[in-house]
């Protein structure tokens, strides 16, 4: 390494520089690469993309009850039910279930075919969740897969409805496909019915009669045409 000195005269002052000829800047100093964990059980990408085919008896149920909300939006809330996503295609079914990495359950393959989720300002199942798209729903699997996620987590679950508070209804497809809450924090209370077939009965059983074991906690209301769900 070689030093050149410079002298300078500015305003009467004699200016000295000192130049280091072949001297290496210190390399950056970077923060450590944190490392991230996916939760268990994420197949992100790794689904199959032959959809199984929901029961006759599963869509028939499934059907009768989002008749049964539809008819009672269409006369009580007619601006809510102005905001249906249109059905969800076959080819969308399939890309959703090679992304998420995971069989999709059937009631949600028949809600899907009925209602490619809820647009913004639509339909919401009680107390504030939105049945999602197609491609909301893998967007969301692909957040809560990527990691650090969220406490509880497993990639074998599906969501399905959102809330606008970091809240999801997902099936636990580790099983029987029963549902679930996941809150911001973690689990939520698991005080939901058994699956999303029920969900929408239930739902159903309050618009129409205000019966049933979410009549306890909800209240539908509506507002210039819109549906509003109230807390007892």
């Amino acid at each position: 390494m070689r030093v050149v000195l410079s002298i300078f005269l500015v305003g009467g002052l004699v200016i000295t520089a000192a130049w280091f000829l072949g001297a290496q800047p210190p390399p950056p100093v970077t923060a450590p690469t944190p490392v991230i964990t996916p939760a268990p059980g994420c197949r992100l990408g790794g689904g199959s993309t032959t959809v199984p085919e929901p029961t006759r008896i599963l869509t028939r149920r499934v059907d009768a009850a989002w008749t049964r909300i539809e008819t009672w939006l269409a006369v009580h809330a007619p601006r809510t039910a102005a905001r249906w996503n249109a059905p969800a295609p076959a080819a969308a079914l399939s890309a959703l279930q090679r992304e998420v990495g995971v069989e999709l359950p059937g009631d949600l393959v028949a809600s899907l075919r009925r209602h490619d989720g809820s647009g913004v300002g639509g339909f919401v199942l009680p107390f504030a969740y939105r049945p999602m798209s197609v491609g909301e729903i893998a967007g969301h699997a692909r957040r809560m897969c990527s990691g650090p996620g969220q406490p509880g987590w497993d990639g074998r679950f599906v969501p399905f409805a959102v809330d606008g508070g970091g809240g999801l209804l997902y099936l636990d497809q580790r099983g029987a496909g029963s549902l679930e809450e996941q809150l911001d924090g973690g689990p939520g209370p698991g005080r939901w019915p058994t699956g999303l077939s029920e969900l929408l009965e239930q739902t159903a059983d309050l618009l129409e009669e205000d019966i049933g074991p979410l009549a306890d906690r909800y209240r539908p209301e509506v507002d210039a045409g819109w549906l509003r769900w109230r807390i007892e």
